[in-house]
């Protein structure tokens, strides 16, 4: 319902638990993202992708992606929407509409300096 920071802590205590549980892992970094805090997002998307298998994955690149494309790391990020997959990940189309997005806002930088 929105609660993020009761969420959070809910996961937290789910991963003592199940330190590897992939799902766990990628809602304790959706929670994170949700806080404004893309580095922390990062680090738990990060280790549900090393515990991942199959199509998931590529849905944590763009998640991953996106992390740090709020932290202003638009290379990156752009490197990172790169490796999601067509076929296997559901987010490929928002993975394309993303990369542009960084090559503008990179674009747009490198011609103002």
């Amino acid at each position: 319902h929105g609660n993020f920071v009761r969420a959070r802590k809910l996961f937290a205590e789910a991963l003592r638990l199940a330190p590897s549980d992939t799902d766990t892992l990628w809602a304790q970094g959706d929670c994170w993202t949700e806080l404004g805090h893309a580095w922390l997002a990062e680090r738990f998307y990060r280790r549900a992708l090393a515990w991942s298998r199959g199509a998931e994955r590529g849905d944590l690149l763009y998640n991953i992606a996106n992390a740090r494309f709020d932290q202003r790391r638009y290379e990156s990020a752009l490197a990172l929407y790169a490796k999601v997959p067509p076929r296997s990940a559901k987010c490929y189309a928002l993975a394309r509409h993303n990369m542009r997005l960084c090559r503008r806002w990179l674009a747009d930088h490198a011609s103002a300096e």
